[in-house]
């Protein structure tokens, strides 16, 4: 004889119309206050400058987001780095954690310190593998949920092509680890993000474009790519990436620095797809004044008239827009407020 099937619960009628409150609060009930809600439940995210309008402008909000992942990609030498200690110097003058895992084993001291950052302030992770990186950082994440869950934090790993996992240590030379990282960066992501989310947490992935492993023909299509970059495309919030543009400027047997473009590839705070560049300095990083300078002259808050440049009755050369700025506060103020222009036209 075939099983019966078990009867249907039977539903009765309260005869009360179900709002959508009133659903959310039985929900509550059912499964825990934290089980649904109307209305807005993401809080506005806080965001990270990295000290330079232009990029700030590209993003389309105040710097990076927290709660989220932020992936920085591109060139050699195409300021990635730098751009991360800026935001690892920024995090520091807002009294926040700035935490960095140093794969590459690269970071300049002097540099950074000219940039701004306090080492005293400074949390090197230093775990042989990735995979105890992101132990660190799970634990970093829980401390600061329970003691101090509103402060501001940043964590920069430079960079993930960098990393070596736990089995490439303990392999033999003979060994083939194929996608290694990626495979621990897949399986990091879904575990970190929800801490990252409920805290006030930027988590900044810096990867380097290599040549792209293919198998049989290639019939077009691009020809680099970074370690995990199909979990960093599909995990991260903000992605930016960066390429030099021409060749370094100053003296051709010592050049003092480059123009670097970044591309906002994938944006889910402001339309996406913006492209600025921005000048670099190799001693000091971001030259953040002319930075200022470009930004006010696409903004005509400054005039350029020639080799000339104008703000009210002031005539002056790029070089004295320190002084410019130190006269007239004001611009900086606005400056401030450019990259949400966007949402004038809204």
């Amino acid at each position: 004889m075939p099983k019966k099937r078990a009867a249907k619960p039977v539903l009765t009628d309260t005869g009360e119309d179900l709002t959508p409150e009133a659903l959310a609060v039985e929900l509550q009930t059912e499964f825990g206050e934290s089980a649904a809600s109307t209305g807005k439940i993401v809080e506005a995210r806080d965001y990270i400058s990295t000290q330079c309008p232009l990029i700030d402008y590209s993003i389309g909000r105040n710097g990076i987001p927290t709660g989220a992942l932020t992936n920085i990609y591109g060139e050699e030498g195409s300021g990635k780095s730098t751009v991360l200690y800026h935001l690892l110097a920024e995090t520091i003058l807002r009294g926040g954690y700035a935490i960095l895992y140093d794969a590459e084993g690269a970071y300049d001291y002097e540099r950074g310190e000219r940039i701004g950052i306090d080492f005293s302030k400074l949390i090197f992770l230093t775990p042989d593998h990735i995979e105890g990186a992101f132990d660190e950082i799970e634990a970093i994440l829980n401390r600061v949920s329970l003691r101090n869950p509103n402060a501001l934090v940043l964590i920069g790993i430079d960079s993930v092509a960098a990393a070596v996992t736990k089995a490439q240590i303990e392999g033999s030379y003979e060994d083939s680890h194929p996608a290694a990282q990626a495979r621990a960066v897949s399986t990091a992501m879904p575990k970190l993000l929800p801490s990252i989310r409920k805290t006030n947490t930027a988590l900044v992935v810096v990867g380097q474009l290599r040549a792209k492993m293919s198998i049989g023909p290639s019939w077009g299509g691009p020809q680099t790519t970074q370690i995990a970059e199909g979990s960093l495309k599909y995990y991260s919030f903000l992605r930016m990436y960066f390429r030099k543009m021409g060749e370094p400027y100053g003296d051709k047997e010592a050049p003092t620095g480059i123009m670097s473009l970044v591309d906002i590839r994938k944006n889910k705070t402001a339309p996406p797809y913006r492209t600025t560049q921005f000048p670099i300095d190799f001693l000091h990083g971001i030259d953040i004044v002319q930075s200022k300078l470009t930004l006010a002259v696409r903004l005509g808050l400054v005039d350029l008239r020639g080799g000339w440049y104008k703000y009210g009755e002031d005539s002056f050369r790029g070089v004295d827009f320190g002084d410019i700025l130190t006269k007239n506060p004001d611009i900086d103020e606005a400056l401030k407020l450019a990259p949400l222009l966007w949402r004038e036209k809204l």
